[in-house]
């Protein structure tokens, strides 16, 4: 019974340190008559963006507090939560796989939940303190309407019944509106110049986040009342709280958590436009159990940091400071026996500097404070924690914390919208050092959608969608050195793509075997190229693809007549480019071919065009003829009987590739050059097949063969289909070790680079250029980043995702499952073959099981 009455006491004194009267038009009316709107921001990555935007920042914050009016308060939360849910069920939502391949999924979605995922959240309150709306009266708003309408507590001035008092209710209503829209505007102002986010909350959105600050752990199952229906005849308040609280000396009990508060004591000795950026990534290394495990990115803990700013009246600020300056100097001069009060006379000193800086600065006199919250529903975690967050304080040039003890539960109520004035722990300083605190650094988040789910080097999620997007092409290039995680990462974003919807198909061209698992797993058509017989690549696609039928004239495909065009003019002419008649000669080859095929099904081969060159009948003159008879002899190596490049090239039907995803393996034809480059040319004719279905999503990539790019004609070909692609809604991927790879294929290797929006940099060698690296649109910082990207094998790899304009640092930390799903090192297969003869009757689905769980990162040990 003692404990009920104490429990129902306590919850008594927590309610009414609550201010919360009412959530009315989107504003936090409180019992004292303040009020307060709230904004969620979305901020920008410190450590990646470039100097010049850290410093506009600075810039920018120190403007905005300048323009707030005096008694206006603004206070930043900003927290850091250990599960992001959103981020899941993004994924859950976006990824759709074929029956077949649920279980990709749901192992993935295992993972992801066990994983500890950084979760930012910020948010900016700003309020009203000591209303004069009229300036004749400190009568505020709340006060006229509680003497009209006491019993109305959902704050609305449409209850009220006087009709004087409504209209005055109605006044200060407008004139409180307006003020914070002068607020809003100065905000918008800010977040478009440094493009942030920034999102007014609603009614349900403040009710919401009131409820789960109140309500820690109900909040999890049970969801806020809704805002409508909350009775006009109680305070929000009063329908918000559904937990009792304990206060003791060394913490602050609510609803089955433990906080305990640690809070800015000391100014650190410098500031500078990094600001709190350090406090914002507070690590924890005695929670990591294992390097590179799952719990790396559980280094760090949730934590939440309280950033609050009141502009004080600045007369009257002044006049106090000067006093205490006096009153200080005076004491200092009066002491006597020959001792000088160093310390008095530093402090004067300081205040005098201060002054004069405000003089001359015309900057705005600011109180602020800076607070940490840690929580956890085992009280000895929040020793620890708050070790680490003192230590963090102290690196971060010398600022002093203080546990304060005692203050707990008058420092909770600070993190409360509105109530930042709980802390009692202020700063006076000048507005530009002041608005280096802004908690405004946060990493790229991703897409809207969450087809492929990443995990920064902060352990923070980013969501990926490399279809639906909204850059300007959809176009890709990967670099990286061998065993940089390059193939594994692909064949992960591959699987991802793959498993994403219905109709999404991959057409790829691999040299080595890298892809020939990821075939097996989604029961892809990987085909070995080789001159044994196996396999015929005729460039011809049936004429109902290349001839359409427009108002009863057929008419070619321009698309479709470029590639081949390109394609005879390889085999006729390698070593040199065609001439505009030369392509003359060629085109009409080409449609004649076609002309002689009624049935559209069919299509001509190589053969047909030779005998065409070598019987032209549309030459112009005989200096036509005698060109097309030249490029019917040069065309013949590729269609003599003799020929051992005829048997791959010049035969009907060909490959079919009806399958969603077909990868080409060009290895057994190494040694041929010009066939490489000729079924390279053909492949990429092919997937034209894919890319005229509308409807599909096509991921065509090419994976080292940059070495064909030096062929003027092949790079005509392929500059085409970046633009063909582009036009039919498809993307092209190109995947090599380094940039220089490409930057020496000339104006066709910098138009890739230039032409693809998504860029990846996975571990390369030591002695890359930098140069290359700027070609490729790299900054200085990015550079170095790029340099130092980490690689333990089996564990993780790095790489850096430039998408589009934005960048984040990523860390590929496969679970046991994923790891076996995507690996393909020699090492990887040796085991896989093992486990295949131990379990000959496991399908591969089984055996990726017993792989993960005999070999949870591959034959690989840690290698620090």
């Amino acid at each position: 019974m003692k404990t009920a009455v104490k429990a129902i006491n306590k919850n008594e004194s927590f309610n009414s340190y609550v201010n919360l009267l009412s959530i009315y038009d989107k504003i936090i009316v409180g019992i004292d008559g303040s009020v307060t709107v709230g904004f969620k921001v979305r901020g920008f990555d410190y450590y990646l963006s470039e100097d010049e935007a850290v410093n506009d920042a600075a810039y920018v914050n120190d403007i905005l507090l300048n323009l707030l009016d005096e008694n206006v308060s603004l206070q930043w939360i900003y927290k850091i939560e250990d599960k992001n849910n959103e981020f899941i069920s993004s994924y859950e939502r976006s990824s759709m796989p074929p029956k077949d391949f649920r279980y990709i999924k749901e192992n993935r979605l295992k993972s992801l939940r066990e994983t500890n995922i950084k979760n930012i959240k910020i948010y900016l309150f700003c309020s009203l303190n000591g209303l004069r709306l009229n300036g004749k009266t400190g009568d505020g708003f709340l006060s006229k309407l509680s003497m009209y309408a006491s019993g109305f507590f959902k704050i609305n001035v449409s209850n009220v019944k006087n009709s004087v008092s409504k209209k005055n209710a109605e006044i200060d209503w407008k004139l409180i509106k307006k003020r914070f829209e002068n607020i809003e505007n100065n905000l918008s102002f800010i977040s478009s110049r440094l493009n942030i986010g920034l999102k007014k909350m609603g009614n349900q959105e403040l009710t919401d986040y009131f409820y789960k600050e109140l309500n820690p752990e109900r909040s999890i199952v049970v969801g806020a009342p809704k805002w409508e229906d909350i009775s006009d005849e109680t305070t929000f308040r009063s329908r918000l709280i559904y937990s009792h609280a304990e206060i003791e000396r060394d913490y602050f009990y609510l609803d089955d958590y433990y906080y305990k508060f640690i809070n800015m004591h000391g100014l650190p000795t410098h500031i500078n436009a990094l600001g709190i950026t350090s406090l914002l990534n507070i690590s924890n290394s005695a929670y990591v159990s294992g390097f590179g495990s799952s719990e790396n990115y559980g280094s760090f803990f949730p934590y939440d940091i309280s950033v609050a700013y009141n502009i004080p009246d600045q007369d009257r600020t002044i006049e106090k400071i000067q006093t205490d300056r006096n009153i200080k100097a005076s004491l200092t001069e009066a002491v006597g026996g020959g001792y000088i009060d160093y310390k008095g006379v530093n402090i004067t000193e300081q205040l005098d500097d201060f002054l004069k800086s405000v003089s001359k600065m015309q900057k705005k006199i600011v109180d602020f404070s800076l607070c940490v919250r840690i929580k956890s529903k085992k009280p000895e975690e929040l020793g620890l924690r708050a070790a680490k967050i003192l230590e963090a304080f102290k690196n971060y040039d010398g600022m002093e914390g203080i546990v304060d003890n005692m203050e707990h539960h008058n420092l909770f109520f600070s993190f409360l919208p509105g109530q930042a004035r709980f802390n009692r722990r202020f700063k006076t300083a000048i507005s530009s050092p002041a608005s280096a605190f802004f908690p405004l650094h946060e990493g790229f988040r991703g897409t809207e959608r969450c087809a492929v789910p990443l995990i920064n080097d902060r352990g923070e999620a980013v969501k990926l969608d490399l279809y639906n997007n909204p850059l300007p092409s959809k176009h890709g290039i990967v670099f990286g050195k061998t065993r940089s995680g390059k193939g594994f990462m692909l064949n992960g974003f591959l699987s991802d793509f793959y498993i994403s919807g219905e109709n999404y198909h991959i057409i790829g061209v691999d040299i080595g075997g890298t892809y020939k698992k990821f075939c097996k797993i989604f029961n892809g058509d990987y085909i070995e190229l080789n001159m044994d017989g196996n396999y015929c690549i005729n460039p011809f696609p049936p004429k109902r693809y290349a001839v359409k039928n427009v108002n009863g004239e057929e008419i070619f495909d321009p698309d479709i007549m470029v590639f081949l065009i390109g394609i005879i003019g390889l085999m006729v002419e390698p070593e040199k480019n065609l001439s505009p008649n030369d392509k003359t000669i060629i085109t009409r080859a080409i449609r004649s071919a076609y002309d002689g095929i009624m049935d559209d099904s069919d299509m001509p081969i190589i053969s047909d065009i030779n005998n065409i060159l070598f019987d032209y009948n549309e030459a112009r003159d005989t200096s036509d003829k005698k060109r097309a008879l030249e490029m019917g002899k040069s065309l013949f190596q590729w269609t003599d009987v003799s020929s051992p490049y005829g048997i791959l090239l010049n035969r009907k039907k060909g490959i079919d590739i009806n399958n969603k995803i077909v990868i080409f393996d060009l290895q057994k034809l190494k040694g041929h050059d010009d066939l490489q480059k000729v079924v390279f040319a053909i492949i990429k004719n092919l997937s034209f097949k894919k890319m005229h279905d509308k409807s599909a999503r096509v991921f065509f990539f090419y994976d080292e063969c940059w070495e064909f790019m030096s062929d003027p004609k092949i790079s005509e070909l392929i500059m085409h289909l970046y633009k063909i692609s582009a036009k039919w809604g498809s993307m092209v991927w190109t995947i090599t070790q380094e940039p220089g790879d490409l930057l020496k294929a000339g104006t066709v290797g910098r138009s890739i680079i230039e032409n693809s929006s998504i860029k990846i940099f996975c571990q390369l060698d030591g002695n890359v250029s930098g140069s290359d690296l700027i070609a490729c649109g790299l900054s200085k910082k990015e550079i170095n980043i790029v340099k130092n990207l980490k690689v333990v094998k089996g564990h993780y790899a790095e790489y850096f995702l430039k998408f589009g304009t934005d960048s984040s640092v990523i860390r590929n930390t496969p679970s046991p499952f994923e790891y076996w799903l995507c690996c393909k090192s020699s090492e990887d297969e040796e085991i896989e073959k093992l486990v295949e003869k131990a379990y000959p009757g496991k399908s591969l689905k089984d055996r990726l099981y017993i792989l993960a769980e005999k070999y949870p990162n591959g034959p690989y040990g840690i290698t620090v």
